[in-house]
Protein backbone atom coordinates (compact mmCIF):
# COMPACT_ATOMS: atom_id res chain seq x y z
CA UNK A 1 0.00 0.00 0.00
CA UNK A 2 2.53 2.54 1.07
CA UNK A 3 5.08 1.84 -2.21
CA UNK A 4 1.84 1.70 -4.27
CA UNK A 5 0.43 5.66 -2.95
CA UNK A 6 4.44 6.69 -2.95
CA UNK A 7 4.71 5.48 -6.84
CA UNK A 8 1.32 7.63 -7.58
CA UNK A 9 2.37 10.50 -6.17
CA UNK A 10 5.94 10.70 -8.11
CA UNK A 11 4.59 10.06 -11.12
CA UNK A 12 1.75 12.65 -10.72
CA UNK A 13 4.65 14.65 -9.88
CA UNK A 14 6.73 13.88 -12.56
CA UNK A 15 3.00 14.92 -15.02
CA UNK A 16 2.75 18.25 -13.35
CA UNK A 17 6.49 19.15 -13.75
CA UNK A 18 6.65 18.02 -17.85
CA UNK A 19 3.14 19.73 -18.38
CA UNK A 20 3.65 22.99 -21.11
CA UNK A 21 1.54 25.76 -19.49
CA UNK A 22 1.40 24.11 -16.04
CA UNK A 23 1.93 27.26 -13.07
CA UNK A 24 3.51 26.88 -9.63
CA UNK A 25 5.68 27.99 -6.97
CA UNK A 26 8.50 27.53 -5.07
CA UNK A 27 9.65 29.15 -1.84
CA UNK A 28 12.26 28.53 0.80
CA UNK A 29 12.94 30.42 3.93
CA UNK A 30 13.10 30.13 7.81
CA UNK A 31 10.31 28.57 10.71
CA UNK A 32 10.10 29.71 14.02
CA UNK A 33 8.63 27.14 16.27
CA UNK A 34 6.64 27.82 19.17
CA UNK A 35 8.63 26.21 21.71
CA UNK A 36 11.89 28.30 21.12
CA UNK A 37 13.70 31.07 19.74
CA UNK A 38 15.42 28.97 16.97
CA UNK A 39 15.22 29.98 14.02
CA UNK A 40 15.57 26.85 10.94
CA UNK A 41 14.92 25.92 7.71
CA UNK A 42 11.30 26.11 5.94
CA UNK A 43 10.24 24.95 2.39
CA UNK A 44 7.41 24.18 0.14
CA UNK A 45 6.45 23.54 -3.24
CA UNK A 46 3.51 23.48 -5.58
CA UNK A 47 2.95 22.81 -9.35
CA UNK A 48 -0.82 23.29 -10.99
CA UNK A 49 -2.27 22.90 -14.35
CA UNK A 50 -5.76 22.38 -16.06
CA UNK A 51 -7.11 20.96 -19.17
CA UNK A 52 -10.49 21.26 -19.71
CA UNK A 53 -12.44 20.28 -16.54
CA UNK A 54 -9.51 18.56 -15.77
CA UNK A 55 -7.26 20.30 -12.51
CA UNK A 56 -4.26 19.08 -11.22
CA UNK A 57 -1.91 19.73 -8.00
CA UNK A 58 0.77 18.68 -6.65
CA UNK A 59 2.77 20.51 -3.67
CA UNK A 60 5.06 19.52 -1.10
CA UNK A 61 6.32 21.29 2.56
CA UNK A 62 9.06 20.38 4.70
CA UNK A 63 10.44 21.94 8.02
CA UNK A 64 13.63 21.14 9.98
CA UNK A 65 14.67 22.17 13.24
CA UNK A 66 17.76 22.04 15.36
CA UNK A 67 19.07 23.18 17.70
CA UNK A 68 21.55 23.49 20.50
CA UNK A 69 22.97 20.40 18.66
CA UNK A 70 19.67 18.46 18.86
CA UNK A 71 17.26 17.54 16.08
CA UNK A 72 13.76 18.97 17.30
CA UNK A 73 11.46 19.09 14.10
CA UNK A 74 11.56 16.83 10.60
CA UNK A 75 8.51 16.72 9.04
CA UNK A 76 7.11 16.66 5.47
CA UNK A 77 3.90 16.56 3.66
CA UNK A 78 3.53 15.48 0.28
CA UNK A 79 0.38 15.65 -2.05
CA UNK A 80 -0.85 14.87 -4.90
CA UNK A 81 -4.61 15.52 -6.56
CA UNK A 82 -6.83 15.43 -9.26
CA UNK A 83 -10.26 17.15 -9.87
CA UNK A 84 -12.69 16.50 -12.53
CA UNK A 85 -15.44 19.10 -13.03
CA UNK A 86 -19.26 18.28 -12.81
CA UNK A 87 -20.79 21.95 -13.73
CA UNK A 88 -19.99 25.06 -12.59
CA UNK A 89 -19.83 23.81 -8.77
CA UNK A 90 -19.07 20.47 -7.99
CA UNK A 91 -16.35 18.19 -8.75
CA UNK A 92 -15.22 14.84 -7.98
CA UNK A 93 -11.67 14.17 -7.11
CA UNK A 94 -8.92 11.70 -5.68
CA UNK A 95 -5.84 12.05 -4.10
CA UNK A 96 -2.96 10.42 -2.31
CA UNK A 97 -0.92 11.98 0.38
CA UNK A 98 2.36 11.30 2.74
CA UNK A 99 2.51 12.76 6.26
CA UNK A 100 5.63 11.84 7.71
CA UNK A 101 6.72 13.69 11.21
CA UNK A 102 9.77 12.03 12.43
CA UNK A 103 8.70 12.81 16.17
CA UNK A 104 5.15 11.80 16.18
CA UNK A 105 4.37 8.51 17.82
CA UNK A 106 3.15 7.39 14.21
CA UNK A 107 5.56 8.54 12.49
CA UNK A 108 4.16 8.17 8.74
CA UNK A 109 0.24 8.68 8.04
CA UNK A 110 -0.49 7.56 4.34
CA UNK A 111 -3.70 8.45 2.44
CA UNK A 112 -5.78 7.95 -0.93
CA UNK A 113 -9.26 8.74 -1.26
CA UNK A 114 -11.78 10.01 -3.34
CA UNK A 115 -14.72 12.64 -2.87
CA UNK A 116 -16.27 15.19 -4.00
CA UNK A 117 -16.31 19.16 -3.69
CA UNK A 118 -18.01 22.63 -4.11
CA UNK A 119 -17.38 25.72 -5.07
CA UNK A 120 -19.17 28.00 -2.39
CA UNK A 121 -18.11 30.87 -3.65
CA UNK A 122 -15.98 32.40 -6.65
CA UNK A 123 -16.26 36.20 -6.98
CA UNK A 124 -12.92 38.90 -8.48
CA UNK A 125 -11.84 38.71 -4.65
CA UNK A 126 -13.09 35.74 -2.70
CA UNK A 127 -12.66 31.86 -3.64
CA UNK A 128 -13.90 29.78 -0.99
CA UNK A 129 -14.52 25.80 -1.33
CA UNK A 130 -14.83 22.55 0.70
CA UNK A 131 -14.15 18.75 -0.04
CA UNK A 132 -15.92 15.78 1.91
CA UNK A 133 -13.76 12.49 0.98
CA UNK A 134 -13.50 9.17 1.99
CA UNK A 135 -10.04 7.68 2.30
CA UNK A 136 -7.94 4.50 3.31
CA UNK A 137 -5.21 5.67 5.93
CA UNK A 138 -2.24 4.08 6.87
CA UNK A 139 0.00 4.54 9.67
CA UNK A 140 2.75 2.71 11.24
CA UNK A 141 -0.24 1.40 13.84
CA UNK A 142 -3.02 0.41 11.90
CA UNK A 143 -5.05 0.75 8.12
CA UNK A 144 -8.23 2.39 8.03
CA UNK A 145 -11.01 3.70 6.46
CA UNK A 146 -11.53 7.60 7.05
CA UNK A 147 -13.71 10.66 6.66
CA UNK A 148 -11.89 13.86 5.89
CA UNK A 149 -13.25 17.37 5.22
CA UNK A 150 -10.97 20.34 4.24
CA UNK A 151 -12.88 23.73 4.05
CA UNK A 152 -9.99 25.90 1.84
CA UNK A 153 -10.02 29.73 1.47
CA UNK A 154 -8.86 32.07 -0.91
CA UNK A 155 -8.71 36.01 -0.66
CA UNK A 156 -6.74 38.56 -3.35
CA UNK A 157 -6.58 41.38 -1.89
CA UNK A 158 -4.70 43.37 -4.52
CA UNK A 159 -3.41 42.41 -7.43
CA UNK A 160 -0.19 41.61 -5.54
CA UNK A 161 -0.92 39.95 -2.15
CA UNK A 162 -3.18 36.86 -1.54
CA UNK A 163 -4.33 35.15 1.65
CA UNK A 164 -5.11 31.36 1.93
CA UNK A 165 -5.93 29.05 4.50
CA UNK A 166 -6.95 25.79 4.23
CA UNK A 167 -8.42 23.95 7.29
CA UNK A 168 -8.37 19.94 7.22
CA UNK A 169 -9.76 17.46 9.75
CA UNK A 170 -9.94 13.76 9.11
CA UNK A 171 -12.49 11.25 11.68
CA UNK A 172 -11.90 14.21 14.09
CA UNK A 173 -8.51 13.20 15.61
CA UNK A 174 -6.56 14.47 13.40
CA UNK A 175 -6.37 18.27 12.18
CA UNK A 176 -4.23 20.50 9.75
CA UNK A 177 -4.33 24.28 9.42
CA UNK A 178 -2.43 26.27 6.96
CA UNK A 179 -2.51 29.87 6.65
CA UNK A 180 0.01 32.04 4.17
CA UNK A 181 0.01 35.25 3.22
CA UNK A 182 2.01 36.29 0.16
CA UNK A 183 3.42 39.74 -1.53
CA UNK A 184 4.23 39.41 -5.38
CA UNK A 185 6.64 41.72 -7.23
CA UNK A 186 6.05 41.67 -11.06
CA UNK A 187 8.86 39.62 -11.35
CA UNK A 188 7.78 36.53 -10.20
CA UNK A 189 9.51 37.09 -6.80
CA UNK A 190 7.42 36.63 -3.96
CA UNK A 191 7.80 37.54 0.13
CA UNK A 192 5.43 35.47 2.65
CA UNK A 193 4.35 34.86 5.97
CA UNK A 194 2.76 31.24 7.13
CA UNK A 195 1.73 29.51 9.62
CA UNK A 196 1.51 25.54 10.07
CA UNK A 197 -0.76 23.85 12.93
CA UNK A 198 -1.24 20.08 13.18
CA UNK A 199 -2.63 18.18 15.58
CA UNK A 200 -3.38 14.16 16.85
CA UNK A 201 -3.63 11.59 19.30
CA UNK A 202 -0.29 12.17 20.31
CA UNK A 203 0.75 15.75 19.40
CA UNK A 204 0.36 19.19 18.70
CA UNK A 205 2.85 21.66 16.80
CA UNK A 206 2.50 24.93 15.63
CA UNK A 207 5.29 26.06 12.83
CA UNK A 208 5.47 30.03 11.92
CA UNK A 209 6.92 30.78 8.84
CA UNK A 210 9.00 33.35 6.80
CA UNK A 211 10.09 32.26 3.45
CA UNK A 212 11.15 33.77 -0.13
CA UNK A 213 9.91 32.52 -3.32
CA UNK A 214 8.97 32.61 -6.98
CA UNK A 215 6.02 32.12 -8.89
CA UNK A 216 5.68 30.58 -12.71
Amino acid sequence: MKTTIKFFVAILALFVAAEAGADGSAQIGGSVIESTDSINLSAKVRQHWENDQWQYDVDGTYNFQKSSGEETTNKYYTSGKVNYSLDSKYYVFALASIDNDKFRLDQQRIILGTGLGYKILRTKHFKISNEFSVAELETDFETASIWRNSLWFRYDASPTVVVTNKYLVEDGNYARNQTSVEYKFENGITLGVGNLYTKDDYLSDNISTFNIGYQW
